[in-house]
């Protein structure tokens, strides 16, 4: 409960000063690709200085550092300031409903067995449900979930079968939900976990798969200005500025191996921003650029 409410409350500062500008490694400026300061004016931004990786977030109305993906569950956005206590949540989501679940895990089997055989065998069920026409839309997943529910409700209504359902409907229903609420956590909690030990934002991972596919569809129509904007809005690049040399470079510049990737997630303060980029990938860009500004 304390990461949910800490993922939760930690972002919701909106009146938070902009951040100053920054040099990263001590001396690269963040810029546009004309060597100017990027700034947001977008909602309550309002011209504050915008950092290399961080992101609108519609939802909140402001920009985020490090911006993973604002997440309905939480109701705040996944961010450098709460990626830790998020994956904690992820994490300890399915660790409780497995601890919730032992006490009762061996008479929810017995029910289910029971309820899975009655089910078969009942003529009532077979009569108002796998007789009739509706029965097959649902699928198989979606017939085997109305069966049992009916099941359920038939086998615990008989008053000779009612001892055998020491638990409840209604408490296999929550532990099911509860289930797929785990399932949900754990994969969030690899694609996040994923991004940070790769240095690549969920969004960012996205964006790529977008700009992909709009290079695709250039190549069949090389003229289309639309697809032209949308492709230079994707581009995976960030610009760095030292002196008076602008240059390019992808979005590996953030990755400094997945230890050092974690390290930046978890050790540093709680809305830190760790100013590191991978100075491998600095000298080769470097190397590659000549753009000098006027």
């Amino acid at each position: 409960m304390q990461s949910y409410y800490k993922t939760v409350f930690t972002n919701k500062d909106h009146s938070a000063p902009p951040p100053e500008e920054i040099l990263f490694n001590g001396k690269y400026r963040a810029c546009q690709s004309d060597g100017t300061i990027r700034r947001c004016y977008r909602d309550n931004c309002n011209g504050k200085l915008k950092q290399p990786r961080s992101r609108h977030c519609g939802d909140c109305q402001v920009d985020r550092i490090d911006f993973d993906h604002h997440c309905p569950w939480f109701d705040s956005c996944v961010s450098s300031s709460t990626i830790p206590s998020f994956l904690r949540a992820c994490i300890f989501m399915p660790l409780t409903t497995l601890c919730g679940s032992i006490p009762i895990l061996r008479q929810l089997i017995a029910n289910f067995k029971h309820v899975r055989l009655f089910s078969r065998s009942d003529e009532w069920i077979g009569n108002v449900f796998w007789d009739r026409w509706y029965s097959y839309p649902p699928g198989p997943i979606g017939s085997r979930f109305i069966r049992y529910v009916l099941g359920y409700w038939k086998y615990g209504s008989s008053g000779s079968n009612r001892r055998i359902l020491d638990v409840r409907f209604d408490v296999t229903l929550v532990a099911f939900l509860a289930v797929i609420v785990s399932i949900v956590a754990i994969a969030l909690f690899r694609t996040v976990l994923k991004g940070v030990l790769s240095a690549h934002s969920s969004i960012d991972i996205e964006r790529q798969k977008s700009h992909k596919k709009i290079s695709e569809k250039l190549k069949k129509d090389p003229e289309n200005s639309s697809l032209l904007r949308s492709l230079k809005t994707l581009e995976p690049n960030e610009y760095f500025k030292v002196e008076d040399r602008v240059f390019k470079v992808d979005l590996k510049v953030y990755d400094l191996g997945w230890y050092r990737n974690y390290r930046r997630a978890f050790c540093a303060p709680d809305g830190e921003y760790r100013s590191t980029l991978n100075e491998d990938v600095i000298a080769d860009a470097l190397s590659k650029s000549d753009n000098k500004l006027e």
